[in-house]
């Protein structure tokens, strides 16, 4: 359809607006005036231009789905894997300055702290905000932001965050960029005062989108039906279409079909349309009845709707459902998006003339579509909690809202003090003590007090919903992750699995799933490796069902295979950890999700170092710290660990020598508190001081270390391992042979039992074998004693299991969405 000759002059004057470097534009009108086709049209104009061009848009039924305009701009619309993104890796390693300036970086990014603006952000806005920083690197860029009046609070927020914060995207540093506000004003807006704080805080040039008008409409209705109308008509179509394009679209196709009733009389344009529809739906005969049904739900849904959403709740098949769709495109009352699967009305006048009719049955229609969404997309707990609220389900509108705290406490880190508004007047005074202790524990585990924090969820008594409850247990479990598995951690994860087996903590899906995924590691760090790959089956099955239409759950898949080296072998965990490193890399824009995917990066260095691609490994590293160094407002998650990797990577690479390295760890060490994790670093580097002949100091190194917190009861065995093997190298380069084999032959079981024990077992066999064979070695030649005796072993990651020290290549095995 091709723009009316006002909408065309709007067009002109935006891009004029635009050229003229106004930074900041606000367009009002009414609703209908087609201030939306339009601004699709100024999208398609300037991207002829070589802008670029950001569309977001809000919806009305969206309020519950936080950040959607930013979600469904940004990342709706790809395709995952496009591309492999592993070689474009390795290439930009190349374009990062050399060593010697990645090594200040590291030694400074660990004394200083990295991020340049104290902003506070979550998670999910440190994804927005970096993903936006990929996509508007090129100049010229304009950011449009349609129906910022129906935009969700958060979304708000952290849009006012950017505009009083320009350095965060370098928009002052771009030379041309434009931001286009679009409101309704005769549509009410969600959240009045955060949306006309933004827009009053900027310097807006105003443009009013002004109604069709009469002599346009009249030459547009000959045009369009190619008949000529009295005066007396013309006024009276004016009127009834009353400045909306939507009806005027509507009574020239009545016009066209030789069935508009000059004669009829309507209170409103709205009026209209919906008698409009009836008729038109009923000409589908018996078939109208279902189409109705289907766009009654649809309506209660959204602006746009996923076909699937739709199948479940109509119950109806995916043939009918498409039937449905085709017809009602044929009728321009739906219409497609650019996003598979998706649909949207064609107007939202049209949406509000269905919604209007499912008020009459609003109880069995909400009921209907909060049991779809639980199976769906069960956690949208705050969309679920306000369906159940017009099914006057109070209780468990309770249990959803407390649900959707806690969900926001784990991924904002907060609660919006509207959804405690909203949930205030439902709940008792025990109900929000829960949610106090929680968000406490919460603080307390972001800042890594992980025993305080358990000890606060101790104070929640067993007297909530299991699945409130199962939110706390899921939390403890985090928390004890943290420390070195002992037999009392034992005993708290194996009655954790005797619960989640005998549970589905009232059909939960989500919580089940998150709740399986903390036990899955929780035997992984006890060594229970065929338990947590059961749990890891179960999981997987619970979330097959739903990765075609569920976000969360193709995110919650990926995070499995990123932790998968945590239970399987090198052979497979190279695949599934490869593909998360893709998938979280990999999309249309660039990055798809910047937090996952530098916790990939890191464990797919690991990946690389086990399987001897030591230099590849170095590469995707040194991209670990131009990632940083691109998001200095992103608190990423233990960076230590990409460092050790880098550090492992560069030496046996040839790239960094024996004191870069020794530098390196202890600059490192001195930053990082009294963790179990501290083991792997100064076993790691202990090893170092071997390789400059220095046994003694290894030794000490390491068996001081060990003494500060290593529990022999340690169930792992990846410390343990570690600290006898090495140690026991040490030993036998300091002439006690005796005290070598023993501490050798001691962990003979244990190897046999690690992730890839071949490898393990094998090793330390061949470690006996030199010893008793009285080998002479100094400590530098020792990383090469076992291959003159074994070149070879089942495949190429001999090159770093057959290494004659034990390294320790670290992962993040952490869960966290």
């Amino acid at each position: 359809m091709e723009l009316l000759l006002y909408q065309s002059k709007v067009v002109e004057k935006l891009i004029n607006r635009i050229h003229e470097d106004y930074h900041y534009i606000l367009m009002t009108g009414k609703s209908g005036s087609g201030k939306t086709f339009t601004l699709k049209q100024l999208e398609t104009e300037l991207s002829r231009e070589q802008y670029q061009v950001i569309l977001f848009e809000g919806d009305y039924e969206y309020d519950d789905r936080e950040y959607y305009p930013f979600k469904k701009a940004l990342f709706l619309r790809e395709d995952s894997t496009k591309k492999i993104i592993i070689g474009g890796v390795a290439e930009a390693s190349k374009e990062i300055p050399v060593a010697g300036n990645i090594i200040s970086y590291i030694i400074k990014s660990l004394v200083e702290k990295t991020t340049t603006h104290n902003l506070f952000l979550n998670n999910e806005e440190q994804n927005i905000l970096a993903k936006l920083r990929q996509i508007i690197k090129k100049q010229h860029v304009v950011l449009i932001f349609d129906n910022i009046h129906w935009w969700d609070r958060r979304s708000l927020q952290l849009l006012k965050l950017i505009l009083t914060n320009k350095e965060i995207l370098n928009l002052d540093k771009l030379n041309n960029f434009s931001i286009v506000f679009s409101v309704t004003a005769d549509q009410p807006a969600l959240h009045t005062d955060l949306m006309n704080d933004i827009i009053h805080n900027v310097n807006c040039e105003e443009i009013i989108f002004p109604a069709i008008g009469l002599i346009e409409f009249k030459n547009a209705l000959f045009n369009a039906t190619l008949q000529s109308f009295s005066d007396t008509q013309v006024n009276l179509l004016y009127n009834l279409v009353n400045g909306h394009l939507q009806v005027f679209f509507e009574v020239i196709n009545e016009i066209n079909n030789h069935s508009f009733d000059f004669n009829a009389t309507y209170e409103n344009n709205k009026q209209y349309l919906s008698t409009v529809l009836e008729k038109r739906l009923k000409e589908f005969g018996a078939d109208s009845t279902q189409i109705l049904k289907a766009l009654e739900y649809a309506s209660i849904i959204g602006i746009t709707f996923s076909v699937y959403e739709l199948r479940n709740i109509t119950e109806s098949t995916e043939n009918e459902i498409k039937k449905i769709i085709a017809d009602t495109s044929k009728l321009t009352i739906t219409e497609q998006t650019e996003t598979f699967d998706y649909i949207r009305f064609s107007h939202d006048i049209i949406r509000e003339i269905f919604k209007t009719k499912v008020e009459k049955y609003h109880t069995d229609y909400y009921n209907s579509l909060a049991l779809c969404i639980k199976e769906i997309k069960p956690d949208q707990y705050l969309r679920r909690a306000r369906y159940s609220i017009k099914c006057l389900n109070t209780e468990n509108a309770v249990t959803l809202y407390m649900l959707e705290a806690v969900k926001q406490m784990r991924l904002y880190g907060k609660v919006l003090n509207t959804i405690y508004e909203e949930m205030y007047p439902l709940t008792n005074s025990t109900q929000r003590e829960y949610l106090k202790l929680m968000q406490e524990a919460y603080n307390l585990y972001s800042k890594k007090e992980y025993k305080k924090a358990s000890s606060t969820l101790n104070l929640i008594l067993d007297i909530f919903p299991v699945e409130v409850l199962a939110e706390r247990d899921i939390l403890k479990i985090r928390c004890f992750s943290k420390t070195m598995a002992s037999n009392e951690i034992q005993d708290i994860i194996v009655r954790a699995n005797d619960i989640r087996k005998n549970n589905t903590f009232n059909g939960e899906k989500d919580i089940w799933e998150r709740y399986s995924q903390v036990v899955m590691i929780g035997f992984a760090h006890l060594g229970e490796i065929k338990l947590a790959r059961e749990i890891e089956s179960d999981t997987l099955r619970s979330l097959s069902e739903r990765l075609n239409y569920d976000d969360t759950a193709n995110k919650r898949l990926n995070i499995i295979k990123r932790v998968s080296n945590s239970i399987h072998n090198i052979d497979v965990s190279a695949v599934f950890v490869k593909d998360a490193f893709v998938y979280f890399g990999n999309s249309l824009s660039g990055i798809r999700d910047i937090r996952q995917y530098y916790i990939c990066l890191g464990n797919y260095t690991t990946i690389l170092i086990n399987q001897g691609a030591f230099e590849e490994a170095y590469n995707i590293a040194v991209c670990g710290f131009e990632i940083e160094r691109n998001n200095r407002d992103i608190d990423f998650p233990r960076i230590q660990l990409i460092r050790n990797n880098y550090i492992l990577a560069g030496y046996l690479s040839k790239n960094l020598n024996e004191d870069t390295c020794i530098q390196l760890y202890e600059d490192m060490l001195l930053e990082m508190p009294i963790i179990s994790e501290r083991l792997f670093y100064n076993s790691n580097l202990s090893i170092f001081w071997a390789l400059k002949n220095n046994p003694r100091k290894a030794y000490d190194i390491l068996h001081n270390e060990a003494l500060l917190h290593y529990d022999m009861q340690e169930k792992e065995g990846l410390y343990q391992y570690r600290v006898v093997t090495n140690t026991a190298i040490y030993q036998y380069l300091l002439g006690k042979t005796d005290a070598a084999l023993q501490q050798l032959d001691s962990i003979k079981d244990l190897t046999k039992r690690l992730i890839n024990g071949s490898y393990f077992s094998k090793k330390n066999d061949l470690l006996i074998q030199l010893m008793k064979s009285g080998t002479v070695s100094t400590g530098k030649e020792w990383i090469k004693v076992l291959f003159a005796i074994q070149p070879t072993y089942q495949d190429l990651a001999w090159k770093y299991f057959g290494l004659g020290y034990a390294f320790m290549a670290v992962c993040n095995w952490d869960m966290s969405e």
